[in-house]
């Protein structure tokens, strides 16, 4: 797979994209709802691309990877989707039993638009089975979008 099939091609606006797709990939995800054809696989699929993306409707909403074991991470960088100046309000929430959660990302009063670079987050390094994205809303219309959610194990 070349990196542009795995969603890390280079933005010409932006620049490049870290080809790493981070331990999310492919683990099973679930949303609190979805719009038909945008369900919540897409989100952590390894691909960079607008479409397919998760989509749910209206906000708040929260979208959940379960990464099958606890890893040692310090890094979930989170691509919501760009472009027409929009942006997004969410939290980045860790958990190792899906029961009791430790925030270790806050864009809760973001007014930044969203890029192609998406917001990298890192923090000092915690054991989390789970990943919770909480979006708190969209500045363009009701609905939320996540493109992709990576997860990194700490180095």
């Amino acid at each position: 797979m070349t990196p542009s099939e795995r969603g890390s091609a280079f933005r010409s606006d932006f620049g490049p994209t870290d080809p790493d797709p981070g331990i999310a990939v492919g683990k099973p995800v679930t949303a609190s709802s979805a719009i038909e054809g945008h369900s919540p696989e897409h989100a952590a699929d390894g691909r960079l691309d607008l479409n397919p993306s998760w989509w749910a409707d209206p906000y708040p909403q929260w979208f959940r990877i379960d990464l099958e074991r606890v890893a040692r991470i310090d890094r979930i960088h989170v691509f919501t989707y760009w472009g027409l100046d929009r942006y997004y309000r969410y939290t980045v929430e860790v958990s190792e039993d899906g029961e009791h959660w430790t925030r270790v990302a806050d864009r809760s009063l973001n007014a930044v638009p969203s890029t192609p670079k998406g917001d990298d987050h890192r923090f000092a390094p915690i054991g989390a089975r789970y990943i919770r994205v909480n979006m708190l809303f969209h500045s363009l219309n009701p609905g939320v979008h996540l493109v992709e959610v990576k997860v990194f194990v700490a180095r």
